[in-house]
């Protein structure tokens, strides 16, 4: 079946699908590849996708790079069983195996849900290459408009918008104990060596650019990082301007990014006055904070999102608009969020409003109001998983990737 047919025949299928979601993908007889590589979340996100495909009735294989890269050879004799019509990937994982997948006829969808920028840039040039030289071959789903409209710039013919989702295989709701009043998760370590690093390697005019960038994040949660980006540069350092096309920007991006994000981390947890607060994962320590070792994602998250009458989630910036994992996880296990505010929430909960915050002081004041409305807290938490898990599953995605290939042509 080549792609003209597959086309038709998810046409068929997706007609009703938002409606009948069950064998959707069988009936269309799509056969699916997988390409999973290593990493943290990464490997999470892209099982999801594997169990949603075959939960809508798709056949699917998974291709494992590991830590030392492709096996070519084991890809091809994968691919030659499988026959599949379509591989996805995390990021640019795939694109390791591009001469088997091109080779078979295999499109490859990419899935970016960081930015597609923070890689070397020698790194990055070629991966643009291979994608501007197959422009019909690879398609791309971003996560963050900021980096699709860029990605579109570079040339790329098909780029389309994805949000992250709720992996109901992990997160399910459960009864409460609430062991905690106010809970956080999240690595916030590593600062001095990054900074120290830094400032090694770095001239003193980028050293003064970057603190002086994080510093305005810091004072700034809710702004998007590269409208801030855009401003100091504008004011005291236009030969730093975020031009993706100019070597070294991307790097400089994932770097302010993963400094950035311990710094304003730290500030707002410790705006916190109201109530103590249980740390998970955190390698310092927090004035009346109690700190606990990390969580495994599959059985200690789940249950500490229901076990907190309030979860609290401070997004990395490298998200300009969107909103991360945390926000669909919580949702699904039953529990109740309090978010820094992006724009894409809209797109989530038409009630975001009553679940976010602009700054440390507003997060403090809100953690101080639901604390004594439980009944307000336990309402907003229920219309939150109603929503999520109505509209906000991997299920939910693969419906809308599929009817975005075939609506685009890409599947015609």
């Amino acid at each position: 079946m080549n792609k003209n047919e597959l086309g038709r025949r998810l046409c068929a299928c997706l007609r009703d699908a938002q409606q009948k979601k069950n064998d959707c993908l069988s009936r269309a007889s799509i056969r699916v590849c997988i390409v999973k590589g290593p990493g943290v979340i990464a490997p999470r996100i892209m099982d999801a996708y594997d169990r949603a495909f075959r939960l809508l009735g798709a056949n699917t294989s998974v291709l494992e790079i590991g830590p030392q890269g492709a096996d070519a050879g084991s890809a091809r004799a994968q691919l030659a069983a499988l026959k599949p019509h379509l591989a996805f990937c995390y990021g640019y994982t795939g694109l390791a195996l591009r001469d088997p997948l091109r080779a078979a006829g295999v499109p490859l969808a990419l899935l970016f849900f960081d930015s597609p920028f923070g890689v070397a840039w020698n790194q990055y040039r070629e991966y643009l290459r291979e994608l501007a030289a197959f422009p019909d071959h690879y398609c791309c789903f971003v996560w963050d408009r900021a980096y699709l409209e860029a990605l579109r710039k570079q040339g790329l013919r098909h780029v389309f918008p994805i949000m992250l989702a709720a992996d109901t295989s992990v997160f399910k709701p459960r009864t409460p104990v609430y062991r905690f009043n106010v809970s956080f998760a999240g690595r916030m370590g590593g600062l001095e060596e990054l900074r120290a690093y830094r400032l090694r390697t770095a001239s003193a005019h980028v050293n003064e650019f970057v603190d002086r960038l994080i510093e305005r994040k810091v004072s700034s949660p809710g702004r998007p990082m590269l409208h801030l980006w855009a401003e100091l540069a504008n004011e005291s350092f236009p030969d730093l301007a975020p031009d993706w096309n100019r070597p070294g920007i991307g790097e400089l991006h994932l770097h302010i990014h993963r400094e950035g994000s311990i710094l304003l981390r730290r500030s707002l947890l410790a705006s916190i006055r109201s109530a103590g607060l249980d740390l998970f994962g955190a390698d310092w320590d927090l004035p009346g904070a109690a700190v606990h070792d990390s969580l495994d994602y599959v059985g200690g998250l789940p249950a500490l999102y229901a076990d907190s009458r309030i979860n609290l989630n401070i997004s990395a910036p490298q998200l300009e608009y969107s909103v991360n994992n945390r926000v669909f996880d919580v949702a699904a296990a039953g529990g109740f969020l309090l978010t820094d505010y992006r724009e894409d929430l809209g797109l989530v909960f038409p009630d975001f409003a009553r679940i976010t915050y602009e700054d440390g002081r507003e997060l403090d004041s809100k953690i101080a109001h639901y604390l004594v409305n439980p009944e307000e807290r336990l309402r907003l938490a229920a219309d939150m998983h109603d929503r999520v898990l109505t509209h906000h599953t991997y299920e939910d995605r693969v419906l809308l990737i599929l009817q975005t290939l075939t609506e685009s042509g890409w599947l015609a």
